[in-house]
């Protein structure tokens, strides 16, 4: 709580704006029925700018993400194209079309750009397991953010 006060404010002080405090949310699970499913999804702007949100269905949905610049972003995934497509409060759209699936884990990769910069997105229900297993922890880096997937495990 202390750490987003101190953002808070030395947004105020400097004009810049707040940095979001990003988590997975713990109410977001995998359900039988399809339009009730959430995975977890967490990405990357530019190796600067981190995400964390979900998607709401199996293998097409609404998506609805958080940025570390505080920005909210909601988007649709396609099941027939496949094909992502993001529109964020502070302006930015964009589109992730790349995308691969780790069958182990059935976590999804997605590729594409946000306004002008690269993007890369992560989702599925067992995300964490996807991460530990490539980098030895539960942890999604992107730049200075770190983001736990500890929920996001089988």
């Amino acid at each position: 709580m202390l750490t987003r006060l101190a953002s808070i404010l030395l947004a105020t002080l400097t004009g810049m704006p707040a940095v979001a405090d990003l988590a997975l949310d713990p109410l977001c699970l995998p359900h039988d029925d399809r339009m009730r499913s959430c995975s977890h999804l967490v990405g990357c702007q530019a190796n600067e700018v981190a995400l964390a949100g979900h998607l709401r269905g199996w293998d097409f949905g609404n998506i609805k993400a958080t940025m570390s610049t505080g920005a909210v972003c909601n988007g649709i995934l396609y099941p027939d194209q496949p094909m992502i497509w993001l529109r964020c409060s502070n302006g930015q759209t964009g589109s992730m079309s790349v995308f691969t699936r780790d069958l182990a884990t059935d976590a999804v990769e997605a590729f594409g750009t946000l306004g002008t910069a690269q993007l890369g997105l992560l989702f599925g229900s067992n995300i964490g397991t996807f991460i530990e297993r490539r980098h030895g922890r539960a942890v999604f880096q992107c730049g200075d953010h770190q983001i736990d997937l500890n929920l996001a495990t089988e």
